[in-house]
């Protein structure tokens, strides 16, 4: 285990770094398996980075930002410069977001909004040592041609497709990361994938009328109710199988504790336990390939061990 790492599902400081871009850490590989859905769409590019040194940075002044644009379905890592405000007594940096938060068809500067995120209590990650900010274009001004993202809800399933999935974001969106976690922190930093699973559960448990249930409305009645039911673990029966039992040095069966969001609870197919249930019993059985999105291309990989 790496010391003070804490797991980006489920916030256990018993973690591993992800093998590949060492930029995100699992205690096991059920939360692992919860997150490679959406991990594995970054993994290997930001892997690409780490192991250059991140020697394609532009400038001293550029950060590694989340790039949810509106017309493509994947998001990107991108370099965002960083400009200092000449108003300020004390140094501060803005991101440029120009290009980024831009729309074809609207001429000059678009209204944005933004949203500052310090905690992630679905991940039992209350605090953080960095401050995720989220940028987009303001929707109470709506600019010309704007769309559906398509980044988060192009696919199926969506980026947000194991959160609430309520809110439908329009436009670009972009994640960048702040360093420190005061009210509003003067320079920029890289951002992790940590971060992007924060991002992508900002986004998706995002509520018109209070906000995300993940900061600030996460007291919430409802979001309570929310997040309860999806904050905890299963326990369960791991079956392996006779590769896997070499590969891990594990027994045939391992006793496992499940994420509630894993996505063995959304996958389609019979359940063949329907006798427990007449004693009031929820017992769900079924086969999980870790590797099932796996495409032929270096993101879809098969997922790397943490």
């Amino acid at each position: 285990m790496d010391v003070d790492v804490h797991c980006t599902i489920c916030g256990s400081s018993e973690a591993r770094r992800c093998a590949r871009c060492h930029s995100a850490a699992y205690c096991s590989l059920e939360c692992q398996q919860t997150d490679w859905r959406t991990h594995r769409l970054l993994c290997a590019k930001f892997s690409e980075q780490a192991q250059r040194s991140f020697a394609s940075r532009p400038s001293p002044t550029h950060y590694l930002a989340i790039f949810f644009p509106m017309d493509k379905t994947r998001p990107s890592l991108v370099w965002v410069d960083t400009k200092k405000d000449n108003y300020e007594v004390e140094p501060y940096f803005h991101p440029v977001l120009d290009q980024l938060l831009h729309i074809p068809g609207n001429d000059g500067y678009i209204g944005r909004g933004l949203r500052q995120v310090q905690g992630n209590v679905l991940r039992g990650r209350t605090s953080w040592q960095n401050t995720l900010n989220l940028w987009f274009l303001d929707p109470d001004v709506t600019p010309r041609n704007i769309t559906t993202n398509q980044a988060i809800h192009g696919t199926i399933p969506t980026l947000i497709g194991d959160t609430w999935g309520e809110f439908i974001w329009k436009g670009p969106v972009v994640a960048v990361m702040r360093k420190g976690t005061g009210y509003e922190p003067r320079h920029s930093t890289d951002i992790t994938l940590t971060a992007y699973r924060d991002a992508i559960d900002y986004l998706g448990y995002y509520r018109d009328t209070i906000g995300s249930m993940i900061e600030p409305g996460q007291d919430d009645h409802f979001s309570k109710r929310v997040l309860a039911d999806r904050i905890s673990k299963v326990i369960g029966v791991r079956i392996n199988c006779h590769r896997d039992q070499i590969a891990r040095q594990e027994p045939q069966m391992v006793e496992v504790a499940v994420p509630k969001t894993h996505p063995l609870f959304n996958l389609e197919g019979d359940d063949p336990c329907d006798i427990p249930s007449l004693f009031g019993l929820d017992l769900v059985a079924k086969s999980y390939n870790s590797n099932q999105s796996s495409g032929g291309n270096d993101d879809d990989a098969p997922q790397p061990m943490a």
